[in-house]
């Protein structure tokens, strides 16, 4: 997991340098579009309120975390310290026509210029199709694919778990 770690801080440290972070989620459409992968459609049978009411549901109580480390001091009578060194947070805005569901992740101590809720990791756009049909598009890096895999089960209402966010970073 440490390696895990060290890797995603440089790539967030080259990406910043570069300046290719993207600041919203038009650009980081754009940037998922560029790489030519990880773009997911799908259409549901669930009317559009229904699967906009099962996405700010489960996102808020999935993909909302944080990540804390546990380090042990001393032997016996040792105490223990707890460090935050990761954030997961979900957004979903509606409207009569789009949903928009966005997963962003924020690391401690982060270097360079990102968006104030953390670097862009996932979006999903959803449109009604029509009174019981519902499109879905997910554009997503590779380390959130149990996140877009829930996404998917959230959409068909036929899978209403979490992802584990530690397979999120």
């Amino acid at each position: 997991m440490r390696k895990k770690n060290l890797a995603v801080a440089f790539a967030v440290v080259v990406l910043a340098g570069c300046g290719a972070v993207p600041m919203t989620t038009s650009e980081f459409r754009q940037a998922v579009k560029q790489e030519g992968r990880n773009i997911d459609s799908l259409s549901v049978n669930r009317p559009f309120g229904d699967v906009t009411r099962t996405f700010q549901k489960m996102s808020n109580e999935c993909l909302n975390f944080s990540i804390t480390s546990v380090e042990r001091s001393g032997g016996l009578g040792g105490g223990t310290r707890s460090n935050t060194w990761a954030w997961g947070k979900s957004s979903v805005a509606v409207s009569p026509k789009h949903a928009e569901l966005r997963l962003q992740r924020k690391v401690k101590d982060q270097i360079g210029t990102i968006p104030a809720d953390g670097m862009y990791y996932l979006v999903a756009d959803v449109t009604p199709v029509g009174a019981d049909k519902t499109n879905v598009k997910i554009y997503y890096w590779d380390s959130v694919k149990d996140a877009a895999t829930a996404i998917k089960g959230w959409a068909s209402g036929t899978m209403l778990g979490c992802p584990d966010p530690g397979r999120l970073f």
